[in-house]
Order: C-alpha cells, then structure tokens, then sequence
C-alpha cells in the first residue's frame, strides 16, 4: 500500500509491501513526517559534506586556519542526525566563510 501525505508543502510516499496500513494515529504521523524529514537532512548533510571534500585534500590551497574551520564544520555536519530529537529542531552549523 502506497502511503503519501504532504508536510510543509513538501510530498512523501511510502510503500509498504508487507501489509495495509490502518489509520494513523496523530503520534504515527508525526512520526512518519519525521522520519521523512530526517531523510531529507541526511540527503542534505550528505550533499553539504560531498561538496566541501575538497577542503581537506592536501594539496587545497586553504590556510592551516581555514581547513580547520571547515573541518570543524564538517564535523558538526556529521552529528547533525543524532544530535537532534525531532528534525523541527535541527540547526545548521554555518558555513566557514574562509575559502
């Protein structure tokens, strides 16, 4: 059964094979939503840290002070998921602005 549901103007589906789903509770679908939307943080996260990669190759030509804010940036990205109960509480480390 194919389930969607609409959450900040945003879409979500998701398909459940194994058996049919039966009225959601409120709790349920908050939990649904915020699953989705940590799904979404982590496709985020994952883009945020593909595109600074490049920050902490050897040969970059950043200054010893700018790879280590951009370390520290990345690093906060990685905890991003589990450092938060909910995804409505999740904040976004600042992007260094030393290139």
């Amino acid at each position: 059964m194919l389930i969607d549901f609409e959450y900040n103007g945003k879409k979500y589906m998701h398909f459940d094979t194994e058996q049919e789903w039966p009225e959601f509770t409120a709790e349920q679908k908050e939990q649904i939503i915020d699953l989705a939307l940590f799904a979404d943080i982590r496709a985020k996260r994952n883009r945020l840290l593909a595109e600074s990669d490049y920050t902490q190759m050897p040969d970059s030509e950043l200054s010893e002070n700018a790879k280590h804010a951009w370390a520290e940036y990345r690093k906060a990205l990685r905890a991003l998921p589990q450092t938060y109960a909910t995804a409505g509480d999740v904040a976004w480390p600042d992007m260094p602005t030393q290139r």
